[in-house]
């Protein structure tokens, strides 16, 4: 069965119900390629990350696991859509720990253990990608984009209590991104291109 990748609003934020509108860039753009969680654990960590958001003058955002990103146009990104949901079930991840850093796009994060079916993602991503980049796969859920103390950071990481072991991820989204996630602000400009689910066979 052919799961199609539906155009998606153009927002920073979006619900999982949010209807389709038509959406198309035809020239190369800064794409990222994301797992979102099922709907149960999406729901909890929606309302973690806007609590947060709200708590540290933050954005709020959907929560994800990155597999690829690099260069693509359209037409590209619906290919690869086209071929992940027609390869690849929902995929379980397993919590390892919740940690920060002081890299925005790490600020406050749920690490996962490696997946070999997660990195199959990402390989075919790569393989199907007319300019392929050299992307690192790194297995995390992030909660909060913000830059903030180490002190506050670690607080948060101890209080925040987190359902741990296996996550499972049934969906593909698509972003564009407006450059690097250096600043609260390039988040606010991330553009929702599409999205598709996986299904189990």
């Amino acid at each position: 069965m052919v799961s199609k990748c539906s155009p998606l609003v153009r927002s920073f934020r979006l619900n999982r119900d949010t209807k389709p509108a038509n959406i198309t860039f035809v020239s190369m753009k800064n794409v990222s390629y994301w797992l979102v969680p099922t709907t149960p654990i999406f729901t909890e960590i929606q309302k973690l990350v806007e609590r947060l958001a709200t708590q540290f003058d933050a954005v709020p955002f959907e929560p994800h696991v990155t597999v690829y990103s690099g260069k693509s146009d359209e037409v590209e990104v619906r290919r690869n859509v086209e071929i992940l949901v027609n390869r690849f079930e929902p995929i379980p991840l397993v919590a390892r720990s919740l940690e920060f850093s002081p890299i925005l796009r790490k600020t406050l994060f749920l690490q996962f253990e490696p997946s070999s079916a997660l990195q199959s993602i990402t390989d075919k991503i790569s393989e199907n990608s007319q300019y392929p980049a050299d992307y690192q796969l790194d297995p995390h859920m992030s909660l909060l984009y913000q830059f903030l103390p180490d002190a506050v950071l670690s607080k948060l990481a101890k209080e925040i209590a987190l359902p741990k072991g296996r996550y499972e991820f049934d969906t593909v989204q698509v972003i564009e991104l407006d450059g690097p996630t250096t600043t609260v602000d390039s988040v606010k400009r991330w553009k929702h291109v599409c999205r598709a689910a996986l299904i189990p066979t």
